[in-house]
């Protein structure tokens, strides 16, 4: 086979990047059904074969995470009443020493 006769490589032949972007509309598809129907990104990944974090980013693009996987830890709670108590003139050495010996009750608690 001569040089002339060789194949383009696939990078450059003509439909390939629509192939590609096809497979990727229907794996970004999948991804937002599986996303929406309560899965995590754990499960999409092991689901639909993704190894690559960027992929899944990529394939849920615009998807909204789902609420029960939104800071499921997070103490919001705790952070406004030490906001409150700082807007008291408390610094945190002072919050702490009053919690610690009982002097001072969460904003709170009665």
């Amino acid at each position: 086979m001569t040089s002339a006769q060789l194949p383009s490589s696939p990078a450059v032949l003509p439909g390939t990047h629509a192939v590609r972007r096809q497979a990727f509309e229907q794996l970004h598809e999948r991804a937002i059904t599986l996303r929406r129907a309560g899965r995590s990104r754990r499960e999409i990944k092991e689901i639909l074969g993704i190894t690559s974090n960027a992929t899944l980013n990529e394939a849920l693009r615009g998807e909204p995470p789902q609420a029960w996987t939104r800071r499921p830890r997070a103490k919001d709670d705790l952070h406004a009443q030490a906001r409150q108590l700082r807007e008291k003139g408390l610094d945190y050495d002072r919050r702490i020493e009053g919690w610690v010996r009982g002097a001072m009750a969460w904003p709170d608690t009665p």
